[in-house]
């Protein structure tokens, strides 16, 4: 019984460890302000994947922050 109770907590432990790298994804964020250092609401940030040439699109917000969530690592340029 003890050997069972081991062999499945280790099969849990393997099937959570695998689970958890193949979520391999990012987030990316930032501000954007002006040269007065005053946050730029509405600025559209262009995120693009110098690689795939994928290119997602958002908006900052009333502080000037954004967030690209669930971003596969890689190389990428950020465009204002």
């Amino acid at each position: 019984m003890k050997r069972l109770i081991a062999f499945l907590l280790i099969t849990i432990c393997l099937t959570v460890s695998i689970a958890a790298q193949s979520s391999n994804q990012t987030k990316v964020s930032g501000s954007v302000k002006d040269p007065a250092d005053a946050a730029v609401a509405g600025a559209r940030i262009f995120l693009l994947n110098t690689k795939t040439r994928m290119e997602e699109t958002t908006v900052s917000g009333a502080d000037g922050s954004f967030a690209f969530e669930s971003i596969v690592p890689g190389d990428y340029e950020i465009r204002v």
